[in-house]
């Protein structure tokens, strides 16, 4: 399996362009299931560091609870890490901010 998000910098929306957080934050490891679904994956949460790179998870993905297959909505925005590999990948719920030091 290749990444869920198939990007391509020349002509991609700007939600897609990589970019990193900033500081460390907490994130959920989610399994890419196929058909546009993040299955969250129990008990994985990593730290994800300030330079780890993300994109916004567009609309027609789905973060979806293992235990009884609903779907979780993001407070913000979710974002996917870029540089991990399938199946499995770390997501956050961000507003898109950086906080100022």
């Amino acid at each position: 399996m290749t990444h869920p998000l198939k990007t391509k910098i020349s002509g991609a929306q700007p939600s897609l362009f990589p970019q990193t957080v900033g500081r460390p934050y907490a994130a959920v490891v989610v399994e890419n299931t196929g058909k546009k679904k993040l299955a969250i994956q129990l008990g994985q949460i990593q730290v994800m560091k300030h330079d780890a790179y993300v994109v916004m998870l567009p609309d027609d993905f789905k973060v979806i609870n293992p235990e009884d297959g609903t779907v979780i909505d993001a407070e913000h925005t979710f974002w996917i890490t870029t540089e991990t590999f399938d199946p499995y990948h770390a997501v956050i719920d961000w507003d898109g901010k950086k906080e100022s030091s």
